[in-house]
C-alpha cells in the first residue's frame, strides 16, 4: 500500500518498497549429470578452462570450458576411482579401489587399464611432468603402500612399510601424497588407532622415514610451489592443519576453527590457499593459515577434493555428484550486477535536452530473486542527489541478464553548465547498493529543449513498487536548483 501526501504544494512524500537481495555464495555448483560421488578433482596448473574429476561408479569427467560442460569419458573397465593427477594437458594417471590404475594420452578420450583386480587401494597419485609418478594408498596386509615410475607408468614397483613411532610399526593408508621434486616427497596417513602421520622420502619413494606424527588421521597435502618448496601445508580429522616452513623436516600445528574433518587443501602460493571437509567446510587463508574464514555454497555435503588453479578460480568436487566452481576464490559476489552503456562518447548534452545509453541488469545468482535499481547524479560544486528514478522490485530469474537499448535520460532547463556524473545502483534501496556503475556527461549552454525536470524513459518504467518494510530517509528530487522539490522518505507502516 502507498500514499502520496503534497505539503505546501512543493514537497511531495512517496511511500516506496525495499527489497532484499543477499549476495551470491563464492562458490557455484556446475552441473554434473552424475549422482555418484566425486572423489578427486585436477586442473592444470594456471589453466582454469581444462580439468578432470573422477569418482564411484567408474565416473570421469572432463571439462575444456570451466565446466560450463562436464563431458562423461568411457572406461575400459568398472572401476571405483578415487585419485586423477595430470602431468600435462594430455597426459593424466587415475587410481583407486581394487588396485585400479588407469593411463590417458589423449586428455581422456582413451583410457587403459594398467593395473586392476589386486587386493590394494589408492587413495592419492601424483605425476611430475610424464615420466616420474607416485601412487599412495593400502595393501592387503594393512600397510601403507607406494608405487612409483620413472618412465611415464610404462613399469612400476611398489614400497611397502609401516608407520615408525614410538618406536613401534604401525599399519595405517597413505591418503594423498605431493613430490616437489623427482626425490622429494611427502605422504599423509592415517594410522589403524585414528591417529595419523606425515612420512617422507628423499629418494624418489624408495624408502620412507616419519617426520610428524598427529594424535588425528592426516588425509590431504600440498606444497604451493614445487621444486624444492620450503613452505607445504596438511589437513586431517578434527580442523587439523599443519604447515611446515623448512621442506617438510618440520612441521606445525595451525588454528583452523573447524572441528570436522578436513579431506583436502590446495595453495596457489605460499600464503593463499583453500581447505575443504565434510558436511560442507569450506576455509580460506591469505596469510599462510594464521587466519581462516569459512566460505558457503548453494550446495551443502561432503566435499572430498579442491584444486585452486590460480588465486582466484578453483574447483570443488564432493558427494553425489557435487561439482563448484569460483572465479572469485571463494568470496561472495554481488547478488546483482548493473552496467550501463552510452550511445555516444564523450556526452555532451543542453539543458532541456537527453541523452541516451544502454541499461544492463543481472542476476548473478542461481535463484529467482528482485532488486532496486535506482540512479544518482553528481552535480558539479553540489555533489550527490537524487534517486532521479527508482525501479523498485525488478524481478530477476537465475542467472538473468536485462539489456534495454535506448534509455533516455533528459537533463531539465535549468541544469548549470558543467561536469557531471551519472551513477546506476542495484540491490537494496536505499542502503543495500550491491552494485553500481556511473559514466560523465557534460552540460553546455545554451538551452535547447523543454525538459523540466530530471525525466527518464525506458529501462523498467512500467514496474512499480509494494508495501515497504522499513523506513528511510532519501536525498531531494529531483534538483538543488528549483524552487520546488520533492523529499522522499520510507515509512514501513502508515502513519502520520
Amino acid at each position: 500500500m502507498g500514499r502520496t501526501f503534497r505539503i505546501a504544494a512543493a514537497m511531495l512524500l512517496s511511500i516506496v518498497i525495499v527489497q532484499t537481495a543477499s549476495a551470491a555464495p563464492g562458490w557455484q555448483p556446475q552441473e554434473s549429470g552424475t549422482q555418484q560421488d566425486l572423489h578427486s578433482v585436477d586442473f592444470l596448473f594456471l589453466d582454469p578452462q581444462w580439468g578432470t574429476c573422477v569418482g564411484s561408479g567408474s565416473t570421469v569427467l572432463h571439462t575444456e570450458n570451466a565446466g560450463e560442460d562436464w563431458v562423461a569419458q568411457t572406461l575400459p573397465i568398472s572401476a571405483e576411482l578415487l585419485a586423477v593427477s595430470f602431468g600435462y594437458e594430455d597426459f593424466g594417471i587415475s587410481t583407486g579401489h581394487s588396485g585400479t590404475i588407469l593411463r590417458t594420452y589423449d586428455g581422456g578420450d582413451n583410457w587403459e587399464t594398467l593395473q586392476d583386480g589386486w587386493i590394494l587401494s589408492y587413495y592419492g597419485v601424483h605425476n611430475l611432468g610424464g615420466s616420474y609418478g607416485w601412487a599412495v594408498g593400502v595393501n592387503s596386509i594393512f600397510q601403507p603402500l607406494v608405487a612409483y615410475t620413472t618412465d611415464g607408468w610404462d613399469t612400476f614397483d611398489h614400497v611397502a612399510f609401516y608407520l615408525q613411532h614410538g618406536g613401534q610399526n604401525h599399519e595405517g593408508t597413505l591418503y594423498d601424497a605431493i613430490f616437489n621434486t623427482a626425490d622429494i616427497g611427502f605422504a599423509v596417513a592415517g594410522a589403524w588407532n585414528g591417529e595419523g602421520a606425515i612420512v617422507g622420502t628423499w629418494d624418489g619413494g624408495l624408502t620412507w622415514e616419519t617426520v610428524y606424527w598427529s594424535p588425528y588421521a592426516l588425509y590431504g597435502i600440498d606444497f604451493p610451489i614445487s621444486d624444492a618448496s620450503q613452505i607445504g601445508y596438511a589437513v586431517g580429522h578434527l580442523g587439523t592443519i599443519l604447515k611446515t616452513t623448512d621442506g617438510g623436516y618440520n612441521w606445525f600445528e595451525l588454528q583452523s576453527g573447524a572441528y570436522v574433518t578436513l579431506t583436502d587443501v590446495s595453495f596457489t602460493d605460499f600464503d593463499t590457499g583453500t581447505a575443504v571437509g565434510l558436511n560442507g567446510v569450506i576455509m580460506r587463508t591469505t596469510d599462510g593459515g594464521q587466519n581462516w574464514s569459512f566460505q558457503y555454497a548453494e550446495v551443502p555435503g561432503d566435499y572430498n577434493s579442491v584444486c585452486m588453479v590460480d588465486t582466484y578460480n578453483g574447483y570443488i568436487v564432493g558427494d553425489g555428484g557435487t561439482i563448484l566452481h569460483t572465479t572469485t576464490g571463494g568470496e561472495p559476489t554481488a547478488a546483482c550486477s548493473v552496467d550501463m552503456i552510452p550511445d555516444n562518447s564523450p556526452i555532451i548534452v543542453h539543458p532541456g535536452d537527453f541523452f541516451t545509453y544502454t541499461g544492463i541488469l543481472s542476476n548473478n545468482t542461481n535463484s529467482p530473486q528482485t532488486t532496486d535499481v535506482w540512479l544518482m547524479v553528481d552535480v558539479p560544486d553540489y555533489g550527490l542527489y537524487g534517486p532521479v528514478k527508482r525501479f523498485l522490485n525488478v524481478p530477476l530469474q537465475p542467472n538473468e541478464t536485462i539489456s534495454v537499448p535506448n534509455v533516455r535520460q533528459y537533463v531539465p532547463h535549468f541544469a548549470p553548465p558543467g561536469e557531471y556524473g551519472y551513477i546506476a545502483y542495484c540491490g537494496d534501496l536505499p542502503d543495500g547498493a550491491e552494485d553500481s556503475a556511473s559514466f560523465d556527461f557534460e552540460v553546455v549552454l545554451p538551452a535547447n529543449g523543454s525538459a523540466d525536470n530530471w525525466n527518464l524513459w525506458g529501462w523498467f518504467d512500467n514496474l512499480t513498487g509494494d508495501i515497504p518494510q522499513q523506513s528511510a530517509l532519501l536525498n531531494n528530487y529531483p534538483n538543488p536548483f528549483n524552487a520546488t522539490t520533492e523529499i522522499k522518505y520510507i515509512l514501513a507502516q502508515d502513519t502520520h
